[in-house]
């Protein structure tokens, strides 16, 4: 109940472009009309009257990754009987090796 006692008080002194007439709202358009329905007026509309969707913040963000590429090499038996070792493998991986993208930030995923 206070939650919305404080809410309604915060939008009693906030600029209107409704006013309710005969217990209806009704939109309020002549520039005469709005300056004496917010004449006391002291905080701004807190909601959009025509909400618009835009698709700046919108990019392409698809994307074709080689994540994980492996690589192995097995040494030559002749060279690693030499230092008295069987079998000797060498492996080496690299994560996130490409990234092919148009997309300008930093990572499209």
């Amino acid at each position: 109940m206070v939650c919305t006692e404080t809410v309604l008080n915060y939008l009693s002194s906030s600029y209107r472009i409704y006013d309710i007439q005969n217990g209806q709202i009704v939109s309020v358009t002549d520039p005469t009309a709005l300056t004496a329905l917010n004449a006391n007026a002291t905080t701004f509309l807190p909601y959009h009257e025509n909400p618009i969707c835009s698709t700046l913040g919108i990019q392409d963000g698809s994307f074709l990754r080689l994540n994980t590429v492996t690589l192995g090499y097995t040494l030559p038996k002749n060279l690693t009987t030499k230092v008295g070792i069987g079998k000797l493998r060498i492996y080496g991986s690299i994560y996130n090796a490409l990234t092919f993208t148009k997309y300008p930030g930093l990572d499209p995923e």
